[in-house]
């Protein structure tokens, strides 16, 4: 194992599958099966049900960070912003509130909202972590702010995340998904662990063929 600067050891698959990940969710039918996991209605929504976000408005910065991946509702301003991480980031409360700010800024240069009955769109953080420690980090600003006995601050740029280390591993072979077998992959923390997993893959794969 190699460790990063901070001195966290990087996950036994390399760091390359992370633009694997990017591609995967590239495709709608796979960016869905992350969505209705955060999600978890019974009736789950479909790939019909959102498309690709690619504002001209988004600032380069954004388009050139981490934020992977941008799906909205169809003709309504509900967004999905998917991240992709391979190890711990204790930024990223502040990370989510500056890409919100990014898509919902997008959203306004062509919208009247200058009134009391406009309702601004609604961004839904979703970060998808495959590395091999679970994700200590918290999962809003507030709770990496500074206190202030005078005041009470509220919530803010809360995400939602997907720790693949508390994935249940039947789950992930059954769901019918490409991006799913990749965090079954992702969770392998060595090589005998990672040649059982593909083999488990593989026979799943010719059961249904």
């Amino acid at each position: 194992m190699e460790l990063n600067d901070s001195g966290e050891e990087y996950h036994y698959i390399n760091n390359s599958h992370d633009k694997i990940f990017r591609k995967l969710l590239d495709n709608k039918q796979e960016a869905i099966t992350v969505i209705n996991r955060i999600l978890k209605k019974k009736n789950k929504i479909s790939a019909d049900e959102i498309e690709k976000y690619n504002s001209s408005y988004i600032s380069d910065k954004l388009k050139n960070s981490e934020a992977d991946v941008v799906y909205k509702i169809k003709n309504q301003d509900i967004f999905f912003l998917i991240e992709h991480q391979t190890k711990i980031d204790y930024s990223m409360p502040y990370r989510i509130l500056k890409y919100e700010v990014e898509i919902i800024e997008s959203v306004l240069i062509n919208k009247k909202y200058k009134n009391k009955n406009y309702r601004y769109p609604l961004v839904i953080p979703i970060v998808l972590y495959t590395g091999n420690k679970v994700w200590n980090a918290k999962l809003d600003l507030r709770k990496i702010q500074l206190k202030w006995n005078e005041y009470e601050n509220k919530e803010l740029s809360r995400y939602n995340i997907i720790d693949v280390n508390k994935l249940n591993e039947k789950d992930l072979l059954e769901e019918k998904s490409v991006v799913s077998k990749m965090m079954l992959i992702e969770k392998s923390n060595t090589e005998k662990e990672l040649e059982l997993n593909l083999n488990k893959i593989i026979e799943r794969k010719e059961m249904f063929n």
